[in-house]
């Protein structure tokens, strides 16, 4: 029984003086994780401060469409970059309090997270910048087609996010790391398609004003304004030749003829002014 209690005691002495030796370690390394805590606090508070300053900046630079600035990813981009800050200088005070513990098996996996997470984290970052950055072009491209009428404007608005997007994971692929040379392909063909998908969109939903451009230049030989003409349904006195359409004067009434037409159509003058 003596030895029992014997055992019992020497080793809840060296248990305790373990921990008197080890005591300045902790105390150490409890300090620096205090210190990384209000360093990452009051380096996230700048950070997000920062960013929603320069967003905003952007947004009334730039004219941003409001469906841009409602996004949610929009919105959330300072919060998101604000953690990210916090977690990267935690992350260093960490490794540093862990050092000041002299433990050597526990550095060695520290040291390993410390050289490789902060990797990982800007990666996420990148994937998150081009989630909101495609989120963004998306709705610029659907508020420009909407305006310029030009048909499938989600479609290419789709395109060019997931253009973005991939470019993004590109990107985070080759910070952690990863052989992308499948990826760039693939992305490559990707903008290709996009590129080629857009410039045809935009080629055939001009086509109708470029026909206009150039009807109204014929039109400007064969007409005056002052003229009275009738041309399919509609009759009154030319009183506009624009860039693309003739605007025609009828009781009051105006009729905005396109001036293809003019040339598509048979048009017919029935009287000059003066």
């Amino acid at each position: 029984m003596d030895d029992i209690s014997t055992s019992i005691t020497e080793a809840l002495s060296l248990v305790g003086a373990r921990i008197v030796e080890y005591l300045p370690n902790i105390l150490g390394a409890t300090l620096l994780l205090l210190a990384g805590w209000l360093a990452a606090w009051l380096l996230s508070r700048a950070t997000d401060h920062i960013t929603r300053r320069a967003a905003e900046s952007l947004a009334h630079a730039r004219q941003m469409p409001a469906s841009v600035r409602r996004l949610r990813s929009y919105r959330s981009m300072p919060t998101i970059g604000a953690r990210l800050v916090f977690w990267i200088v935690m992350l260093f005070f960490a490794a540093a309090a862990v050092e000041a513990l002299g433990l050597p098996a526990v550095s060695n996996v520290v040291s390993w997270l410390t050289a490789y997470l902060p990797r990982m984290l800007i990666a996420a970052l990148i994937v998150v910048l081009g989630f909101w950055a495609g989120q963004a072009v998306r709705e610029i491209i659907i508020a420009a087609t909407e305006q310029t009428r030009i048909s499938r404007g989600l479609l290419l608005a789709r395109l060019a996010q997931s253009t973005l997007v991939a470019i993004a994971t590109v990107i985070a692929a080759e910070q952690v790391g990863i052989d992308t040379t499948v990826l760039i392909t693939l992305v490559v063909i990707l903008v290709g398609t996009t590129l080629g998908a857009m410039a045809l969109a935009f080629a055939l939903g001009a086509a109708g004003t470029v026909a206009n451009i150039i009807a109204a230049h014929y039109v400007h030989q064969t007409h005056r304004v002052g003229e009275q003409v009738r041309i399919g349904d509609a009759e009154g006195t030319i009183t506009e030749i624009g860039r693309t359409a003739v605007v025609l004067d009828s009781a009051g009434e105006k009729f905005i003829i396109p001036a293809r037409r003019f040339t598509e159509e048979t048009s017919t003058i029935r009287q000059k002014s003066g």
